[in-house]
């Protein structure tokens, strides 16, 4: 095969895109590829259902209908059969099975079927194993835009427009909020500010920090109320007053990362970037079980270590031991797949 027609279908939420195009970005850099993104989107929720019903007893009415209940616009790649599909989330998984059927072609899904067949897919991707699911191919880290080379352009660039020296020692924090069954009070959020300066003195650092959409207004009030014009911050972006993108950058300049636990997005971002990684969270929570499980597996494998906030800034590097995920290693059976079919 000397290129892979790929076709991501994507549902225009940005968290499903970025796992979709972060795997496709994986398989880049081992095979030739032609990408293509059709954008889809059922005109009522019960098409989903309706589809997937249709699709599980293979019923001749499932083209039909997907093209009476979604609104998309098939984009060139389809004049000539794609050979693989990838899609991420629930609007999404149907179409990916009828398409991959139609064309005859290898289908990739990331995410819990909701009920769908697994036959209808090659393989289905995920961080957790799923019941009677046997073509599931569990990875340690769900599919993220975060690239090594790409991360330490972006903190030089970034660097270098902050006027922030390169031989400076900086940790990244990471701040969300409420989500996930996590809750965060104001007392918790001057508790992590007050943290964050002990650790500056104590370890001699300065401060990457952003906050989120999560984080709230008020919240971050309170962070700017203790952190605002202090030396130990060496830059600082509050998402809900000004929001800046600077993940990438803070990711490739910071030495260590903080993260708060609510995001799976943000710590699998942080373990991507294959530097150390301190999670914090409150003692108010009530977890989601499939957050929880995968929080757990990160600390068990030696990708992150928890912490509440209370007890942060007695955090110590001498306890610390740091296992770097092989990202290669991460998508080897799925590249397999792809090359033996």
């Amino acid at each position: 095969m000397t290129e892979l027609k790929v076709l991501i279908i994507s549902d225009s939420k940005p968290g499903h895109y970025t796992q979709s195009q972060g795997l496709l970005n994986q398989l880049e850099k081992k095979l030739e590829i032609k990408s293509s993104v059709l954008q889809l989107k059922p005109r009522i929720k019960l098409a989903n259902r309706v589809l997937r019903n249709m699709l599980n007893r293979n019923s001749p009415y499932a083209e039909r209908l997907f093209r009476w209940f979604y609104r998309f616009n098939l984009p060139q790649i389809l004049a000539c059969s794609p050979d693989l599909i990838i899609s991420t989330g629930g609007d999404t998984c149907g179409a990916n099975a009828l398409l991959a059927k139609k064309y005859q072609c290898q289908n990739l899904f990331l995410g819990s079927l909701r009920g769908h067949d697994p036959s209808l897919f090659s393989a289905v991707i995920s961080t957790t194993p799923l019941p009677g699911v046997e073509n599931c191919i569990v990875l340690d880290v769900a599919p993220t835009l975060v690239d090594q080379d790409k991360l330490k352009q972006t903190a030089t660039t970034f660097l270098k427009d902050k006027q922030i020296s390169r031989d400076e020692k900086l940790w990244t924090m990471l701040i969300g909020g409420e989500g996930s069954g996590y809750q965060f009070s104001a007392r918790d959020y001057q508790d992590l500010a007050q943290s964050m300066l002990t650790l500056a003195k104590k370890h001699g650092i300065r401060w990457l920090l952003t906050t989120s959409r999560r984080t709230g207004l008020t919240n971050e009030k309170v962070l700017q109320a203790a952190l605002q014009g202090r030396p130990e911050i060496a830059h600082a972006v509050y998402y809900n007053e000004k929001p800046e993108k600077v993940m990438q950058a803070y990711l490739g300049a910071g030495r260590m990362i903080f993260s708060s636990e609510d995001s799976t997005s943000m710590i699998s971002e942080a373990v991507s970037a294959q530097k150390p990684v301190i999670t914090f969270r409150s003692d108010v929570q009530d977890i989601n079980p499939g957050h929880e499980a995968l929080i757990r597996r990160f600390s068990q494998q030696g990708y992150i270590r928890r912490v509440e906030i209370t007890e942060l800034a007695d955090f110590s590097l001498r306890d610390f031991q740091f296992n770097k995920i092989d990202l290669e290693k991460n998508y080897d059976q799925i590249l397999r797949l792809i090359k033996t079919e």
